[in-house]
């Protein structure tokens, strides 16, 4: 397969168009729903709905076909494609689109199939990085959410049956039974209190209050679970992302892993478009950066410098606790990796054979 051809099967922007496509069909399903709408624009829908699961089924089969184009999966051939149609995502894309040109075939009710035509949007789902952290999340921490999934369970099946023995006698019919009485501790529990079942009893009025309480801390723990793993995960691939940035940057070429990973923890990425100002002179000097790629113009009195990925600028000021001495602009898109002030001390702690460079360079830079 030529170069130009894979690349085109393999573009962003396809994706892209796919997911809005997909975004787009669950609007029009919301307002297919509304019969004073549909009743108006029914021949739109239709005609919106062919063509997109057209534009759907071509894109099945270009996935399936581009699967043996990746690399990364060329050994796997011939079984390839059959690992791929098998895969979870794409087997309930086959699904959707077997629906629709079943309903079309042998007339199967629309109002059934609008419900199966909202599973499109798991498509999404390959293209969100969201979803992706939160589905780490969820596999990295299943134990924990069973085991407090367990003890919530064992929770409700306790206060039902206590609550069920405060109240039956007074009320049979309402808390007939423990599995009646679990529904009223759901509701009480989850603070939604539908108030079809209410204790009357004192006993079981305090004991209702107490259970209150209990549901408001026993939520709390799953949801900072998954409040500290997400923030975790974040930070990790946030971490991953800028390793991979600082090995790109030649001033870093000669550290170790261990001392990347260590710079790495202090830098942040700073991304500036072409013909951006990054800062002006006179400005309060508070960091430094590293150019991973691109291209940006210094301009002092009487003189101009160009540096490219590889090279830094912005120490004089920190390290001499002077105002910006110069205006900097990107010429090009440009990655950064910035260093803030209060780091610079560490920064230079930890890497003396830097620390001598940017000494160095900047004593140069300021005759």
């Amino acid at each position: 397969m030529k170069y130009s051809e894979r690349k085109m099967i393999n573009h962003p922007v396809f994706d892209k168009l796919i997911v809005l496509l997909i975004l787009l069909n669950v609007v029009a399903v919301i307002l297919e729903s509304t019969d004073t709408i549909y009743s108006v624009n029914s021949q739109a829908f239709i005609q919106f709905r062919t063509f997109s699961y057209a534009i759907f089924t071509l894109e099945y089969f270009v996935r399936i076909y581009r699967c043996i184009v990746n690399k990364m999966i060329q050994v796997a051939k011939p079984f390839a494609r059959l690992r791929m149609i098998f895969s979870p995502v794409i087997a309930v894309d086959a699904f959707v689109i077997l629906l629709f040109y079943l309903k079309i075939n042998i007339g199967i009710d629309l109002r059934l199939l609008r419900l199966f035509r909202v599973l499109s949007i798991l498509q999404v789902m390959q293209n969100s990085r969201s979803l992706h952290i939160l589905q780490a999340i969820l596999v990295r921490e299943k134990r924990t959410l069973l085991s407090t999934l367990f003890i919530m369970s064992v929770l409700v099946v306790i206060e039902a049956a206590i609550i069920y023995a405060l109240e039956h006698q007074v009320q049979p019919e309402v808390f007939s039974s423990i599995p009646e009485a679990i529904w009223w501790t759901m509701t009480t529990l989850t603070t939604v209190g539908y108030g079809d079942a209410v204790p009357i009893t004192p006993l079981g009025k305090f004991f209702g209050i107490i259970v209150m309480f209990v549901g408001i801390a026993m939520f709390a723990i799953p949801t900072g679970i998954l409040v500290s793993a997400f923030y975790q995960e974040i930070k990790r691939k946030d971490f991953i992302a800028t390793w991979d940035l600082v090995a790109q940057v030649p001033f870093f070429a000669k550290l170790t892993a261990t001392e990347i990973a260590r710079i790495a923890d202090l830098l942040s990425l700073h991304v500036v478009r072409a013909g951006e100002v990054i800062f002006h002179k006179g400005d309060q000097a508070d960091c430094m950066y590293f150019i991973v790629d691109g291209e940006v113009e210094i301009n002092k009195p009487g003189k101009t410098i160009c540096i490219k990925g590889g090279d830094f600028f912005g120490e004089i000021g920190i390290l001499y606790d002077i105002p910006r001495n110069a205006d900097v602009t990107a010429n090009t898109y440009t990655e950064l990796l910035m260093l803030n002030s209060r780091d610079i001390e560490l920064f230079m702690e930890y890497h003396p054979q830097l620390r001598e460079r940017i000494l160095e360079a900047s004593e140069t830079r300021r005759q």
